[in-house]
């Protein structure tokens, strides 16, 4: 029986230092850890003493914004290269090569191109050249090429030459010197006498992305207007529209090899259409669309309304508390006629 007992009492104590060894093996290593989180809180703590954590998130924001002014400022600076000047020259002399004449009384065609376009922000640059094909006539004739000034109209956008401060809306631009001198050229081709560049913005309630290319390119297909001082009559200022007919779109740079599609898109029912489509949204009901006047009329009769309407009501009440004063005094005997 001693024995027994012996036994069983070795049996638990050697349980007891088993599961005391275990459980202080299991406790080291959350003393350890216990000591490796608060080592870690300590150095961010140090850390965000010295470095303030909101340059931290803002340095990626401002490194974007930097990224964006430096693409805008490199399109721009780029505007006028060498290489952009003669691959545009080889190609507007190829666009304009099978056109024999001119409509225009001027003898002018023109070669529209755009450099950039951002579709969206609106921002874009325009290049335009003119070109003689043929003598001056009608009320151009003896009009000499560095006379001429230059007038452009955009359906939706903001333009200003490079250079100048010059800007308008659905207006015009002019005069303009020649930016380029009288190019000879081998014979029978066309000489480019005038060569002008703009920086503009589309209207910002359109939206370009919503639209076609096509569409893009009616936004951006100025009407163009040549004027100078008649050579006959003194004071007198002679104009011409170049049409479509006596301009090539779109043979360099944006939109490049799209001149038909240009022509196409410069009419006014594409020009239309393009800027429905790309016009915002515009919720109802949150303007007032009879602001001023009609919203100062409108108020007044509300007034009258109102007043005439309070009036009644506080009659009807008054004599309500008359009547019931009566009839309260009719019934106790103290009152006479009601």
């Amino acid at each position: 029986m001693q024995i027994t007992t012996f036994t069983f009492s070795a049996l638990v104590l050697a349980s007891e230092l088993s599961m005391i060894s275990a459980k202080s093996v299991l406790e080291v290593p959350t003393r350890v850890q216990g000591r490796h989180e608060s080592l870690n809180d300590a150095l961010r703590r140090e850390a965000f003493q010295v470095v303030d954590p909101k340059v931290d998130r803002r340095a990626p924001a401002a490194a974007s914004a930097s990224s964006a002014a430096a693409a805008a400022s490199s399109a721009i600076a780029n505007f006028d290269t060498p290489e952009w000047n003669a691959t545009t020259i080889a190609a507007c002399t190829k666009g304009l090569s099978s056109v024999k004449s001119a409509e225009n009384s001027a003898g002018m065609l023109a070669c529209y191109n755009l450099p950039f376009l951002n579709v969206n922000t609106g921002v874009f640059q325009a290049d335009l050249r003119l070109y003689q094909v043929n003598e001056m006539t009608g009320d151009f004739t003896g009009v000499q090429t560095d006379q001429l000034s230059l007038s452009l109209t955009y359906p939706d956008a903001t333009v200003s030459e490079t250079g100048s401060s010059v800007k308008v809306k659905r207006s015009e631009i002019g005069p303009r010197s020649p930016a380029t001198s009288t190019v000879t050229q081998a014979a029978g081709a066309v000489n480019e006498i005038q060569q002008f560049q703009f920086v503009g913005q589309v209207d910002t309630t359109l939206t370009l992305t919503k639209i076609r290319s096509d569409q893009q390119m009616s936004l951006l297909i100025p009407t163009i207007k040549l004027s100078a001082p008649s050579a006959a009559n003194s004071g007198v200022t002679v104009s011409t529209n170049l049409t479509s007919a006596d301009t090539v779109y779109f043979v360099n740079g944006v939109f490049k090899g799209q001149s038909a599609a240009g022509a196409a898109a410069a009419s006014t029912t594409a020009i239309a259409a393009a800027s429905s489509s790309a016009a915002l949204f515009v919720v109802p009901g949150i303007n007032f669309g009879i602001f001023p006047i009609g919203f100062i009329i409108t108020g007044i009769w509300t007034v009258l309304f109102g007043a005439v309407v309070g009036a009644g009501t506080i009659g009807r009440q008054r004599f309500r508390e008359s009547y019931r004063n009566r009839v309260k005094r009719a019934n106790t005997g103290f009152g006479g006629r009601l």
